[in-house]
């Protein structure tokens, strides 16, 4: 899965010097170490990613629920000074909108979603800088750039910094509900945006190195390097630029070699990028038909290896930490619903503690109601007005009085 997705940024035109995948297995140093096996669910070949894709790694110190990596990554952010910086999943297929007229790589859209939202440079001669040290950090109203909702993310940084960090109490489901409303009632945007094919998915178009990197490259381009890979993609996209444009010479600049367009396989919308694109688009079919989550239980080895959860045990465990989380989520708005409408920041545990004078209100008056779903409808009022419900638990179907 995290194979597919990296050859996917690597094809779509992504610099592999920008890649940085995030060790987030909780291993220690078994995977660069070589410890475990490749059907232990936390492995990861360091050496197929850095050595032959040439994209970066960097471990956290422990594994980390979704809400705590998220702060992680902001964390990064502010100490390499970054304003802004795109995330991903690694349970995504990405390509390239090849049918469009011109063609542009993924990249190249995304940097023009980048442009759009970025205020003018200081400079005024300069309207984008491709150094983010140079950008300014006063970008305008948005928080975040979805592609394809957040199967990739642009992040403004700045903006963040006011919106505070994830609710690492709601570490799995809801905690996006409950950081993407508070970037609304700070006054921020959340935007949707284009720039590809970003296909969520939950299984491979093939499953040896060789035939996945078939799938996603020409031919004439397996055979190569990073460096060399960097060299040809250069030739390709001056080659395209002048046959976009009569007037420009820049196809003759490679006179020395085969000119890439002049195969078939390297042209945009290739039968090879056809299929590709049909068996990313399958894959989503399947996954959002019946198979959500099989993939992160599809791997069952490494049991007695170094730093190693128990998988059973670890599926068993997330999914108990996410059903408490989605409790909190609860008891923090006052409902199970991502949507939080008519609701305001101040609203936060608002039904927890809904008066700091709770202990000074006389007995609470009890009023049964029909039981509904299995559960008496039961509502306490005091003299303050302020009314408590029966709330079913997400991770057990227990019944709470909150």
């Amino acid at each position: 899965m995290l194979r597919q997705a990296v050859l996917g940024w690597i094809a779509a035109g992504w610099p592999r010097e920008d890649i940085v995948l995030v060790d987030n297995t909780g291993t220690m140093d078994a995977n660069n170490e070589g410890m475990l096996s490749p059907d232990n669910p936390f492995y990861i070949d360091y050496s197929l990613y850095r050595a032959r894709y040439g994209v970066s790694i960097i471990q956290t110190s422990t594994l980390l629920n979704f809400a705590q990596l998220q702060n992680f990554l902001l964390h990064l952010a502010i100490a390499e000074k970054w304003p802004y910086f795109f995330w991903s999943h690694m349970d995504v297929g990405i390509v390239s909108d090849e049918t469009a007229v011109p063609y542009k790589s993924f990249y190249s859209r995304t940097l023009d979603v980048l442009h759009d939202a970025t205020s003018p440079h200081p400079n005024p001669n300069i309207t984008w800088s491709p150094r983010a040290s140079e950008m300014r950090n006063t970008t305008g109203n948005w928080a975040i750039k979805f592609f394809e909702f957040d199967n990739l993310s642009l992040i403004n940084v700045a903006a963040w910094r006011r919106i505070g960090a994830w609710d690492t109490f709601v570490p799995y489901y809801n905690t996006d509900c409950d950081a993407y409303a508070r970037i609304l009632f700070h006054g921020y945007t959340k935007d949707s945006v284009t720039a590809g094919h970003i296909f969520d998915v939950a299984d491979q178009v093939a499953h040896s190195t060789a035939d996945l990197e078939a799938a996603f490259f020409p031919a004439a381009q397996l055979h190569l390097n990073a460096s060399a890979a960097a060299q040809q993609l250069a030739q390709y996209r001056a080659e395209a630029a002048a046959r976009a444009d009569s007037n420009m010479t820049a196809e003759r600049l490679f006179t020395d070699r085969p000119r890439l367009l002049d195969d078939a396989d390297n042209r945009p919308n290739s039968p090879r990028f056809r299929r590709l694109e049909q068996g990313l688009r399958e894959l989503q079919d399947r996954k959002l038909g019946a198979e959500r989550n099989s993939w992160q239980d599809a791997q069952k080895g490494g049991r007695g290896q170094p730093w190693t959860y128990d998988p059973r045990g670890f599926q068993k465990a997330w999914w108990e930490t996410a059903g408490y989380g989605r409790d909190l989520y609860t008891k923090k708005w006052g409902t199970l619903d991502c949507k939080l409408e008519g609701v305001s920041l101040e609203d936060a545990w608002k039904s927890e503690y809904p008066e700091e004078q709770v202990q000074q209100q006389p007995p609470m008056e009890v009023k049964v109601g029909e039981e509904e779903e299995g559960a008496p409808q039961v509502q306490r009022r005091g003299a303050a007005g302020v009314e408590k419900r029966w709330v079913q638990r997400a991770s057990s179907g227990e019944w709470y009085l909150g």
